[in-house]
């Protein structure tokens, strides 16, 4: 497989083949692992001819074969013409999302709860295949410590699994633990205020409570526990004895009272591309890593601008004084037909009455043209070379395209899609 790996590294950098908008700053090109493969590419019959010539290739010289049979093409945003011709050419049929990758499921986008049912079905077929045994309680949490929390760790490990999912799971481990089965009836043993008691504090008060040699979990709710000491005295107390106490009034004390901010759903929003988003919330709280910082940790020789050199290089230079940062907003105002202002385009925005889809359109590329602005400034302090700014409008218009046919879908206003084409 190593083989093929570097045929296909050959062919996608001498030949005329289009990465896949989401791979292309990474060029990917393929995923392996064993014998399942991976392919990505733009939707153009140029760049699948190529990966297929490039898999002939490796199937002369080693004589292993793709089956088609358990080949499948998927497409997203790809004309019915388009995909008939690609299908017609590859000889694969049209798959759908999600499928299975190495036991999970990959989709286009976050892997909706029903399809962890195949998760939870696993986690059942596993303590159906172990109720036959007849195990004592220790034998049954040596399994659930050992196995069954094991299979979804692993899914953990790639997806934020949703909260019901979870609770599923651990209600199957508890039920397993203390009667054997995925169904119970009765009320456990043991609660858990008592097994911590029992294992961890024996007898000893909480408030005067110190751990010893235990688990990394109970050392930090010991810690929370400390912090929440302070609450107690007579100057810090945070509730009126009058009321209750409260999960939420707790962790606004313990986290002090913070001022609201006017760009919460500007900079977050689900329009924009996630890694664009939170490099914008690093710009709009100034804390990226620029050289007016680094240059007094003694990490760099000046403090001068990496894109221009005339200026010391902040975050009010970089991203609206910059003589490269000026020109790229030249050319997006020309982009877009709108006047931008110099500083504070985020909070601009925001105070504009505009149509929702005009408004986070704009927010996007304002946003893809910061991260930008970024990228290249780490490139040219690093490999001493920037992109043109046209280029650059370029490329950001290639990675806002598939978010673009999606606007489109969502505008109802005539003026709106006008705008958008």
């Amino acid at each position: 497989m190593e083989y093929l790996s570097r045929i296909l590294k050959h062919v996608t950098t001498t030949m005329p083949f289009k990465y896949h908008p989401l791979c292309s700053h990474l060029k990917i090109s393929h995923l392996m692992f064993a014998d399942d493969l991976l392919l990505f590419s733009k939707g153009d019959i140029t760049s699948i001819m190529i990966l297929l010539r490039a898999f002939a290739t490796f199937s002369v010289a080693t004589g292993l074969q793709m089956n088609t049979m358990k080949s499948n093409i998927y497409f997203n945003v790809v004309s019915s013409s388009l995909k008939a011709d690609i299908m017609q050419v590859s000889g694969f049929s049209e798959g759908s999302l999600p499928f299975k990758y190495l036991g999970v499921p990959i989709s286009a986008g976050r892997v909706p709860v029903k399809d962890y049912a195949c998760l939870i079905e696993k986690v059942t077929d596993r303590i159906r295949g172990y109720a036959a045994k007849k195990l004592s309680y220790s034998g049954r949490l040596t399994l659930v410590n050992a196995v069954l929390t094991t299979l979804y760790t692993y899914w953990a490990t790639i997806f934020i699994i949703p909260k019901g999912v979870l609770k599923k799971i651990d209600a199957l481990c508890r039920n397993y633990l203390w009667d054997g089965s995925t169904e119970y009836m009765r009320v456990p043993l043991v609660g858990w205020e008592k097994w911590v008691h029992h294992v961890y504090m024996k007898g000893v008060h909480w408030h005067v409570y110190t751990p010893k040699a235990t688990s990394l979990e109970w050392k930090t709710i010991y810690r929370v526990r400390q912090k929440f000491e302070l609450a107690f005295s007579s100057s810090s107390q945070w509730l009126p004895s009058s009321h209750d106490y409260t999960p939420a009034s707790g962790y606004n004390w313990i986290r002090k009272k913070q001022p609201v901010v006017n760009w919460e759903h500007t900079v977050w929003n689900s329009w924009s591309v996630p890694k664009h988003m939170f490099i914008n919330w690093l710009i709009t709280r100034e804390a990226l890593l620029l050289k007016d910082r680094i240059y007094h940790l003694g990490v760099s020789p000046d403090a001068d601008c990496c894109l221009c050199g005339a200026a010391t290089e902040t975050h009010v230079h970089l991203f609206s004084q910059c003589v490269y940062t000026r020109r790229l907003m030249q050319l997006l105002s020309s982009k877009l037909k709108i006047s931008l202002p110099a500083v504070n385009l985020l909070g601009w925005i925001s105070s504009k009455s505009w149509a929702k889809v005009k408004k986070w359109v704009t927010i996007a590329w304002i946003q893809a043209v910061y991260y930008t602005i970024w990228i290249q400034r780490n490139s040219a302090r690093i490999n001493g070379c920037i992109m043109h700014p046209d280029a650059v409008i370029q490329h950001i218009s290639s990675i806002l395209n598939l978010r673009t046919m999606y606007w489109l879908k969502c505008t109802k206003r005539v003026s709106d899609e006008t705008w958008i084409k």
